[in-house]
C-alpha cells in the first residue's frame, strides 16, 4: 500500500505543522507527475511505503543537459549513474551529489567560517534544487552554510535530528549563531510546504529508505537524544545523535556517519565498541552497514572509527573530512584502518596540507600531508564516481596543489 503524505514539520517549536492531517491516497490527491521530484520514504508506516511529494517541483537536470556538462570535464570519463562529491570545507563536512535521472542531494553544509560548501554545490548543481537535505547533528562545522544555500533553492525534502544543543536555551547564547541561524532557515523551508523531518517528532527506524529515482539514502542510525550517554562528554553527547546514512546504486555504496562516536576518549581502547557506532554494529542489518567508501566519523577523531565499526563496514575507501587545527585524521585512527588492511593508498583527506604544530600535538596522522604547505579549503575536493559498468572511482578532483 502507498499513501501520498505531504508534511512538514515547524522548525520553530518541533512540532508537526500537519499533526492532525490525515493520509492522503493517490487516488484522492490526483496523479503525481512524472516531472516532480518525488522522494518515495520505505516503511514510515508499518509495512506500507510512503510517499512524500513537494507541492513546488524541485528543478531536475534533463539527461541530456547534465551529460553536456561532463564534456571534456572529467578526464574522458563517461558521465557518471551518480556523482558525488565530498567538498573541502576546512574542519566540517559537506558531502553533494547528483544522480542519472537529476536527483540531487546535499549532506551537511561545511563550516561557518567561508562559503566553501555553497561554492561546492553551486559548482556541482548550479541552478538546481535539492531533492533531498539530510543534516547528521546540530554542530556548527556541519551547518554552517546552510542558509546561504537554501535561500536560493527549493528543496524536497529534509531531514534532522531537531536536537538543539544544551548551551543554545535562547537566541543570542554564546556560540549558537550558526545553530540558530540554520533553525531559522529551516523553518523557512517547512513554510515553502517542503517535507521536514524532525527526529524529535518523527523518530525513524533503522533500515527505512528515501528513494531518489534508481539512487536509494537508507537511515540507518540518528537519534534527538542518545539513548545511552555512558562514559560520553558533553560535546562527545552532541556528537552522538549523528543520523547516518547509505547512499547506494546499482549495489555499490557510500556510508556518511557525522560525528558518530563509536569509543570515547574517556576509558577507552581497541577494543571498544560503544555509542552510536557501537549501536549500529549491534542494531542495523550487516548487509546495510557495510558500504565500499567511507566517509569517516568525526573527520578522523579518535573517538570515532572503532575496530568494531571498521570491521562491520569494510570499506575499500575511507574519506576524512578533515581541516587543520585539530589534530585530524588522528595518527590512531588511521592505524586502525591500516590494520584493518585498507591500503594508505586508499585513504583521502580534505587537507592535504595540514601540518600545523597544533595538529602535530594532538596526534595527526602526517603521512599523507605535504610538508611546509599549509592547508585551505576548497582546494581537496574528492569525488567518487559510481560508472555504469558497476564501478566505482574515488579520487581528488585536482592534483595536489602543493606539489
Amino acid at each position: 500500500m502507498r499513501l501520498l503524505l505531504c508534511c512538514a514539520m515547524s522548525a520553530g517549536l518541533f512540532l508537526s505543522a500537519c499533526s492532525a492531517t490525515q493520509p492522503v491516497r493517490p487516488d484522492e490527491a490526483g496523479s503525481i507527475a512524472s516531472t516532480q521530484n518525488v522522494v518515495v520514504i520505505r516503511g514510515l508506516e508499518g509495512d506500507g511505503d510512503v510517499q512524500r511529494a513537494t507541492p513546488a517541483v524541485v528543478r531536475r537536470l534533463e539527461v541530456e543537459e547534465r551529460n553536456s556538462r561532463y564534456l571534456g570535464r572529467l578526464q574522458a570519463v563517461d558521465p557518471p549513474d551518480l556523482h558525488v562529491r565530498v567538498v573541502d570545507v576546512g574542519q566540517g563536512l559537506c558531502v553533494v551529489g547528483v544522480t542519472a535521472e537529476g536527483y540531487t542531494f546535499l549532506i551537511d553544509a561545511g563550516h561557518w567560517n567561508g562559503t566553501a560548501c555553497a561554492d561546492g554545490v553551486n559548482t556541482l548543481l548550479p541552478d538546481m534544487g535539492l531533492s533531498m537535505v539530510v543534516l547528521t547533528h546540530s554542530d556548527g562545522d556541519h551547518l554552517g552554510n546552510l542558509p546561504l544555500i537554501l535561500e536560493s533553492r527549493e528543496v524536497g525534502t529534509l531531514l534532522w535530528t531537531g536536537y538543539t544543543p544544551p548551551h543554545c536555551t535562547h537566541a543570542g547564547a554564546s556560540g549558537c549563531t550558526t545553530f540558530f541561524n540554520a533553525r531559522e532557515a529551516i523553518g523557512e523551508v517547512a513554510a515553502d510546504q517542503s517535507s521536514v523531518l524532525n527526529l524529535k517528532t518523527t523518530p525513524l527506524t533503522s533500515g527505512q529508505v528515501f528513494e531518489l529515482g534508481e539512487v536509494e539514502i537508507t537511515f540507518l542510525a540518528g537519534w534527538h537524544e542518545f539513548p545511552d550517554v555512558g562514559r560520553m562528554s558533553p560535546s562527545e553527547i552532541s556528537n552522538a545523535v549523528s543520523i547516518m546514512v547509505r547512499i547506494s546504486h546499482s549495489g555499490r555504496s557510500i556510508l556518511v556517519t557525522g560525528d558518530a562516536i563509536g569509543r570515547p576518549l574517556r576509558g577507552s581502547d581497541d577494543e571498544t565498541c560503544t555509542g552510536s557506532e557501537g549501536w549500529a554494529v549491534e542494531n542495523v542489518e550487516e548487509d546495510l552497514l557495510s558500504a565500499d567508501v567511507l566517509v569517516a566519523s568525526h573527520h578522523g577523531g579518535n573517538n570515532g572509527s572503532a575496530k568494531c565499526f571498521i570491521t562491520a563496514v569494510a570499506p575499500e575507501f575511507v574519506i576524512f573530512s578533515s581541516g587543520g587545527g585539530h589534530g585530524h585524521p588522528h595518527q590512531e585512527t588511521v592505524a586502525r584502518f591500516l590494520a584493518a588492511g585498507i591500503p594508505e593508498a586508499h585513504l583521502f583527506r580534505t587537507d592535504r596540507g595540514s601540518n600545523s604544530t597544533s595538529d602535530a600535538e594532538e596526534g595527526e596522522w602526517t603521512e599523507s600531508s605535504v610538508p611546509a604547505c599549509g592547508d585551505v579549503s576548497k582546494d581537496d575536493d574528492i569525488d567518487i564516481l559510481f560508472g555504469s559498468d558497476g564501478g566505482i572511482r574515488t579520487d581528488y578532483v585536482k592534483p595536489d596543489g602543493c606539489q
